[in-house]
């Protein structure tokens, strides 16, 4: 019985992977695209969002139950914008929340509390547009089906 376990243990230390990992994500171009990239995507975003919020508040006709759960969406995602991309983009520039701004981790705390937070409000207001819609579509149906069996169409 010796004999078999010490014949497995003998394949497991004779298999051994030489496999290098080259990180390119830490060089320091990738990082500065990666930044500008960010700065870029905040900017249209905060402007486009801008747009939307604008847009529904200013026009009396626009401001409907469904388009108030778009500002909502459009609110979420610009706190996304102005806050969380930030500091995800400052990560990037120093990883492993080593941010000596503050001289805490105030900053890190921040940013774990933040991001699921406004990706949740997103997420539960696009659940809340849906319901919304299905409801609406299936009360239009429900009208059209009673009056076409009441003779009311033709």
């Amino acid at each position: 019985m010796s004999s078999s376990n010490s014949s497995s243990t003998d394949c497991a230390e004779e298999i051994s992977f030489s496999f290098s990992y080259v990180d390119y994500t830490q060089s320091d171009i990738v990082r500065y695209v990666f930044v500008v990239l960010y700065v870029v995507v905040i900017v249209f975003s905060l402007f486009g969002n801008a747009i939307v919020i604008l847009t529904v508040a200013r026009n009396r006709h626009m401001r409907t139950v469904t388009n108030f759960y778009v500002v909502n969406l459009a609110t979420c995602d610009a706190l996304v914008a102005a806050l969380v991309m930030p500091l995800k983009a400052l990560e990037y520039m120093a990883p492993a929340c080593e941010w000596s701004v503050f001289r805490s981790d105030s900053l890190c705390s921040l940013l774990f509390f933040a991001l699921p937070v406004f990706v949740f409000a997103s997420v539960l207001t696009l659940i809340a547009i849906s319901i919304e819609r299905c409801v609406k579509l299936a009360s239009c149906l429900l009208v059209f089906d009673n009056s076409v069996v009441a003779g009311g169409f033709s």
